[in-house]
């Protein structure tokens, strides 16, 4: 019997570390899985929560992006309540994740997409393309 309790718990731990291998530490997110997370909490008004999904190279470009997105969505007395990706295409470590928004008042946005970037390891939204026109 007590030849059983080291066992046991040797199982045991070896069970936690596998656990949070996997699930622990925020895991490693698809790119459409941080997507959908940085535009929940855009959504939310939970700028700097979003920002933690941001690359660095891009982090100004998407701190105006929320506040044009917050002021026109003021203007507009829209709010933003999910978002839905619709496929991602992966290119070593650079992705593409298709996406659109359902509003408050119960329609949806036409598709667009993101680019993502891995910054050591983990997918982050990336510096974007804009067009002015």
């Amino acid at each position: 019997m007590r030849g059983q309790f080291p066992r046991n718990s040797l199982f045991a731990l070896a069970l936690l570390l596998l656990l949070v291998g996997l699930f622990g530490c925020g895991g490693r997110m698809s790119p459409s899985t941080v997507v959908e997370k940085y535009w929940t909490f855009v959504g939310e008004g939970k700028h700097e929560k979003a920002l933690q999904y941001v690359a660095s190279e891009a982090e100004t470009q998407m701190m105006f992006a929320m506040s044009m997105s917050e002021m026109v969505s003021g203007m507009l007395g829209l709010s933003l309540t999910d978002v839905v990706t619709r496929g991602e295409n992966i290119s070593g470590n650079r992705a593409i994740v298709h996406y659109y928004f359902y509003l408050s008042d119960g329609s949806t946005t036409d598709t667009d997409e993101i680019e993502l970037v891995k910054e050591n390891g983990r997918w982050k939204i990336g510096l974007q393309e804009t067009e002015l026109w």
